[in-house]
């Protein structure tokens, strides 16, 4: 795994060099690529930052826009064209709310003479405002407790580890509150730890855990979902975890491991009749790995289409193999647009989870 990450980053040093060299040959040089705003406090609202460039060179050269990675910074700086020697000056806004902490965006300037935007860098930290208990737990379970999410993602989840998230509360009752949660659907492997008891204006954490055994079989998606009743009421908003169950890869070998390639990930089987039996589509599964791809769990949101790929399978390296896809528009629920997913588990340490979108216009 090492030798992946390392090639990953060799790849995105090389991409940002062959981008710093195209950016030289560009004839508008800026006085500053980087712009450090230091502390700024969030209550203090848009900083602002002005950049200054020059065309330098012999010919005219035309700015054709100024593109940021994130709505949290802009320019109203339009599309203009800098003559030989002449200088442009403009305003860069960071919009600091709800963004606490260290931020880095960058904004491209796209250029007439050059096939690869300038980069320019604005940097800095924000200094966050005191935020309301409604800000920082913002669902309300009922009874005065709170809650900072309802929803613990666990992506991963490999064999023979346990992995923990948790979820913040607070009591904003002047009384002390009896906490139960009550399982909806269970997968068996999480442990969830919370007081069944919390004392007026308190706050604390709801733990949760997923721990597959070494030796388990078990694959795929792992789904929890719990009522949540406070002094015997039971709260509108459930509580959910979610992850996916996968090998362990800690000892698996960067060359000789599995590579699971997918012919197609979106099946559109178009328009098909309600009343018609049955729709096939296919895609293929290959092997480009140096080991066995075993594949562990295949799953479909829908019963409306079934897979002739099953978990169990084994494919050899170098190998494919063709699955097949049944959609049965009697099954689905109603007319119009039917969209579902495909989740397909293998021992790919690389992507062990792929999904293939299913679509058709059921009439």
């Amino acid at each position: 795994m090492l030798r992946f990450r390392y090639i990953a980053m060799l790849v995105v040093a090389l991409v940002c060099q062959s981008m710093a060299m195209a950016q030289q040959g560009s004839a508008v040089r800026f006085d500053s690529l980087t712009a450090d705003f230091g502390h700024i406090r969030e209550v203090d609202g848009v900083v602002k930052h002005s950049f200054t460039a020059v065309n330098e060179g012999a010919d005219s050269v035309l700015i054709r826009e100024i593109v940021s990675t994130c709505d949290c910074t802009s320019t109203h700086q339009r599309a203009i064209t800098l003559a030989p020697g002449e200088t442009l000056t403009f305003e860069v806004m960071y919009d600091p709310t709800n963004r606490p902490g260290r931020f880095e965006r960058t904004l491209y300037v796209i250029v007439s003479d050059s096939d690869s935007p300038i980069e320019l860098t604005i940097v800095g930290r924000v200094i966050p405002r005191e935020r309301t208990v409604e800000e920082i737990y913002p669902y309300y379970m009922g009874g005065g407790l709170r809650l900072d999410n309802t929803f613990a993602s666990f992506t991963y989840i490999e064999h023979g580890k346990e992995y923990t998230m948790q979820i913040a509360y607070a009591n904003t009752s002047d009384d002390e509150l009896a906490l139960r949660f009550v399982p909806s659907v269970e997968s068996g492997v999480l442990h969830i730890d919370y007081p069944e008891r919390i004392a007026p204006h308190s706050t604390g954490d709801i733990t949760f855990s997923y721990s597959l055994p070494e030796s388990s079989g078990r694959y795929g998606q792992l789904d929890d979902r719990f009522y949540v009743e406070i002094d015997g009421e039971r709260s509108r908003l459930m509580v959910t975890a979610y992850g996916v169950a996968v090998d362990n890869f800690d000892s698996v070998d960067d060359i000789l491991s599995p590579r699971a390639v997918y012919s197609k990930k979106n099946i559109k089987f178009g328009d098909v009749n309600r009343s018609s039996r049955r729709h096939i589509a296919t895609f293929d599964l290959a092997n480009e790995g140096g080991a066995t791809l075993y594949v562990r769990s295949v799953e479909c949101e829908s019963d409306a289409v079934k897979c002739s790929l099953r978990g169990g399978k084994r494919i050899a390296e170098g190998k494919s193999q063709r699955c097949r896809l049944r959609l049965n528009p009697r099954r689905v629920d109603a007319e119009g647009n039917f969209v579902t997913r495909l989740r397909i588990v293998t021992n790919d340490p690389l992507t062990p989870l792929q999904v293939v979108r299913i679509v058709a216009v059921v009439e």
